[in-house]
């Protein structure tokens, strides 16, 4: 949540809290945290993101696994018409 707050554009923060959404199992809020990951993610040109702060995140874990991590929350996640 640090890494948010310093800079809310830090793929790697977003990655980390799908994985926290994700294990408590709000599923859609996950999926919404690994897609806002990914879509950042492939903004960064090199192996490495910089915050706003100066600190730098490795992001290759987030490219690595993002979407394995969609995919496996998109199918736990209800369809809407079961919640009907």
């Amino acid at each position: 949540m640090k890494a948010l707050e310093e800079d809310f554009e830090n793929p790697l923060g977003h990655f980390e809290l799908g994985v926290v959404l994700e294990k408590e199992k709000y599923w859609a809020d996950a999926l919404s945290e690994y897609r806002t990951a990914k879509l950042l993610a492939s903004k960064v040109k090199s192996s490495s993101y910089t915050d706003r702060m100066g600190n730098p995140y490795e992001i290759e874990v987030v490219r690595k696994e993002v979407d394995q991590r969609i995919d496996m929350v998109a199918k736990r996640q209800p369809s809407k018409e079961h919640e009907k």
